[in-house]
């Protein structure tokens, strides 16, 4: 044990010495040291903790005596609660193949736009950065989004087992590497001898569980839309452009006193003038660059950078491009600015809130793929076992079927000439 906690700590005093001499970051620090206080956790509870493959696994009988009492609480609401759950299952199965189906066509024929999915991965950065099929996101947050998509996900399951009166073997947590998880494990041999729904009904506890927690946090976002007011557009400056050389920096709220509230007004601003104009630019420090999205319905839009609303103005002399005037900022990379009466506390929850229904919402659907082990696999299976007496080999073939439609929606932008 001395060895292991020496190698902790050299770990430990390495990262904190490349952070002196300026070689890592805060953020890289700050994500060292969390690894190496897993690592210290994992080591000290070794007695209690068994793995498997690349899994490490704490089963406890703690907390088992809790999902008994909720599922008692009321059977019938719980079981209702399966029946949505089983009744969105299948909504969103379709719903989730169709929509990989349709991307995977857009990525293989070159559409304008076409994106595929990206895997939301943990990282030593201050802000999101994406890239195609990988979407890295600050450390803190990712765990703060796994734990909020996987304590809500595997309660549920647990209580529609205890509400079907199906037996929890244990409960505990677990490590995948270092991502942290939880897990409730049934009976699976009594679960695998229940009735068809009853399995069905657990199967999609998890993912309605997820969804549940995205709606409710859409809707608490929803209620915040009317305190952002949009004042201007962010624009990225091009190198060399008037813009550039005349230092413009913030979002651009009016040029010579007309506004600007999207790319087309100042599009349209532009064409009314002529290379060698001046004009009068008016500016808003970005106070958050991180986008903001608004929710003024379930989904997400209008992602924007938030203002301080102060406003300074430029003086910057208009040059020329194909005979046009030319400012020099890119107009397809615009975003809304906004102004918000949330102080920078608020903002900061709001964006952390986004995060978690961006992993509620994201694990939710992507569980339901008829693909094993996901929960969908099984949920399928059980369906087609109705009709057919090949329902696992059928389901083994969905299931890489679907493995090459995900893989294909995360890297096929790599793979397409």
């Amino acid at each position: 044990m001395k060895r292991i906690l020496l190698g902790i700590a050299l770990a430990f005093a390495g990262l904190a010495a490349l952070y002196a001499t300026g070689m890592i970051s805060g953020e890289a620090l700050a994500f060292g040291t969390f690894i190496s206080a897993v690592s210290f956790l994992l080591y000290a509870d070794r007695k209690h903790i068994s793995r498997e493959g690349v899994m490490f696994m704490r089963r406890t009988k703690k907390g088992m005596e809790i999902i008994d009492k909720i599922a008692r609480l009321s059977p019938r609401f719980w079981n209702i609660i399966g029946y949505a759950g089983v009744g969105m299952a299948v909504i969103i199965s379709i719903f989730i193949v169709s929509l990989l189906a349709e991307t995977a066509y857009r990525i293989f024929t070159k559409q304008a736009g076409a994106g595929g999915a990206g895997i939301i991965l943990p990282g030593p950065v201050s802000s999101p950065i994406s890239v195609p099929g990988i979407f890295i996101v600050p450390w803190w947050i990712w765990i703060i989004g796994i734990i909020a998509v996987v304590v809500p996900h595997e309660m549920m399951h647990g209580i529609l087992c205890r509400a079907n009166k199906v037996r929890i073997k244990s409960v505990g947590w677990a490590f995948f590497l270092f991502v942290p998880a939880a897990f409730v494990e049934p009976d699976e041999k009594q679960l695998s001898k229940s009735k068809t729904l009853t399995k069905l009904k657990v199967y999609a506890a998890g993912s309605f569980a997820n969804i549940a927690v995205a709606g409710m946090i859409a809707m608490l976002l929803m209620s915040q839309s009317g305190a952002f007011t949009q004042a201007g557009m962010a624009f990225p400056v091009i190198k060399d452009s008037p813009a550039f050389n005349s230092s413009l920096s913030g979002a651009i709220i009016s040029i010579d006193g007309a506004s600007v509230r999207s790319p087309e007004e100042l599009k349209g601003i532009l064409d009314s003038k002529l290379p060698g104009d001046a004009v009068t630019v008016g500016l808003s420090e970005i106070r958050n660059n991180q986008l903001t999205p608004l929710f003024s319905g379930f989904f997400p839009s209008n992602a924007g950078v938030i203002v301080d609303g102060r406003q300074k103005y430029v003086n910057v002399t208009l040059g020329e491009n194909n005979g046009t005037a030319y400012l020099g900022v890119f107009l397809g990379g615009s975003a809304p600015a906004y102004i918000t009466t949330l102080p920078d506390i608020a903002i900061g929850a709001y964006m952390l809130l986004f995060w978690i229904y961006t992993f509620s919402f994201g694990v939710g659907l992507f569980n339901l793929l008829p693909m094993k082990p996901l929960d969908g696999g099984p949920f399928f299976q059980e369906i087609i076992s109705k009709y057919t007496p090949h329902a696992e080999k059928i389901t083994k073939y969905v299931s890489i079927a679907m493995a090459m439609l995900v893989l294909f929606n995360l890297f096929g932008v790599y793979l397409v000439p």
